[in-house]
C-alpha cells in the first residue's frame, strides 16, 4: 500500500491537468481503496489476537482516536504548521497574482486535512498501545 500512496502523490502533477470530475473522480477512488484495504489488514490482524491484545487495541482506539484529533486541532495553533500548510497548497494550486483559488485546490486542502486527522489518529493510537502495554509490565 505505500508504493500505491507514493505512486498518487507522485501522479499529482499529472492530475492538475485532467477535467475536475475525472480527478475528484480517480482522489475518491484511491480513498476509497486505501481505506478498504485497511479495513481488510485490520481485521486479518484482529482474528489473530488473544483477550490481551484486543483489550489492548480497545484501549488504544477508545483514546488513540480523541488523542490524535485533539492533536490535530492543536497543531493548527502552531504558526509554522499554518505557514507551511498554506504554502503547500497555494503550490498545488498555483494561483497567479490577483486570481482567486480554484474550487479543487479547496477540496484538495480538505482532503489533506482529512488525511491529516487520520494519520494523527493512527499515530495516536500507536502511543496509546505503547501506554497501555507499558502500564501492564
Amino acid at each position: 500500500i505505500p508504493i500505491v500512496v507514493v505512486g498518487f502523490f507522485a501522479s499529482l502533477p499529472w492530475l492538475k491537468g485532467l477535467d475536475e470530475i475525472i480527478v475528484s473522480s480517480i482522489t475518491t477512488a484511491f480513498s476509497l481503496f486505501v481505506m478498504g484495504w485497511a479495513i481488510v489488514m485490520s481485521r486479518r490482524v484482529e482474528r489473530g489476537l488473544d483477550e490481551v491484545q484486543q483489550a489492548s487495541q480497545g484501549f488504544a482506539m477508545r483514546w488513540g482516536t480523541t488523542t490524535g484529533t485533539m492533536a490535530f486541532a492543536l497543531i493548527w495553533m502552531l504558526p509554522a504548521f499554518k505557514d507551511f500548510a498554506t504554502a503547500f497548497v497555494i503550490e498545488f494550486g498555483r494561483p497567479g497574482p490577483g486570481m482567486t483559488v480554484d474550487r479543487s485546490v479547496v477540496v484538495f486542502a480538505m482532503m489533506l486535512g482529512f488525511m491529516g486527522v487520520v494519520l494523527l489518529q493512527a499515530f495516536g493510537w500507536f502511543v496509546m498501545t505503547v501506554i497501555w502495554w507499558k502500564s501492564k509490565q
